[in-house]
């Protein structure tokens, strides 16, 4: 991989987990997603999260 690739994992648990999780498998370091994206691409994400969550104010 270069410089210009992020690779994140996202950990899913508890209400987010994936509804084929076999019971013993449930826990926040056994089921996660892996994306690999360029720095560019994660940069769009952020500010169209941003975006989104601006209709939302903070609580």
């Amino acid at each position: 991989m270069t410089d210009d690739v992020v690779v994140l994992r996202i950990y899913l648990s508890y209400e987010a987990e994936p509804a084929f999780v076999l019971t013993g498998a449930h826990g926040h370091l056994n089921n996660f997603l892996r994306l690999t994206l360029t720095r560019e691409e994660l940069g769009d994400a952020t500010a169209e999260w941003e975006a989104e969550i601006h209709a939302y104010p903070a609580r």
